[in-house]
């Protein structure tokens, strides 16, 4: 029923590759004590990243693995007799 747009994933990608890089640096910080350095891979590490999941997620798009149909009227059955439903205020609608 819903298809992951392009703007999704964008966002996606942006907020995931934050995280992930803030990870990188300070596991870079941690293991040499130098912040340089630590942001120097970081800065690569999320440029490529950014890139290669932005792809990756645009792939899994088209793939159907574990994914189904859902008709709309399981989880919302049909309205019926809409009219009688309707509040008379908003007639004028």
């Amino acid at each position: 029923m819903y298809k992951e747009t392009t703007f999704r994933s964008i966002i996606k990608t942006i907020t995931w590759r934050i995280w992930a890089t803030a990870i990188t640096i300070l596991l870079v910080w941690l293991f040499t004590r130098k912040l340089e350095l630590a942001f120097s891979i970081g800065g690569l590490e999320v440029t490529s990243k950014l890139i290669a999941y932005f792809i990756h997620e645009r792939i899994w798009d088209k793939i159907n693995i574990g994914r189904r149909e859902i008709n709309i009227n399981d989880i919302n059955p049909p309205l019926t007799n809409i009219e009688n439903q309707l509040n008379p205020a908003d007639a004028d609608l």
